[in-house]
């Protein structure tokens, strides 16, 4: 079992990527961010309170989580 804390959170426009506290990526799209994902082989996280409020990062309302659950699917 994967003990990783991975935690994704918006910040300026971006999807931030953490695990075990350490930034191991930023994306702004939904492709870059799956390139993420499955280079740390990534396949579910917590989100931060910033991907529910993204718009105040820069997205429109619900985009970040969107972008992170479609980056999810590559995993499906």
């Amino acid at each position: 079992m994967d003990s990783r804390f991975v935690f994704f959170s918006a910040q300026d426009g971006a999807v931030l990527v953490s695990v075990d506290s350490r930034e191991v990526g930023r994306a702004g799209d939904t492709e870059t961010l799956a390139g993420i994902l499955c280079s740390n082989a990534i396949t579910s996280g917590y989100c931060s309170s910033s991907i529910d409020f993204c718009e105040e990062e820069g997205f429109a309302p619900g985009a970040a989580g969107e972008m992170i659950q479609k980056a999810l699917e590559c995993f499906e």
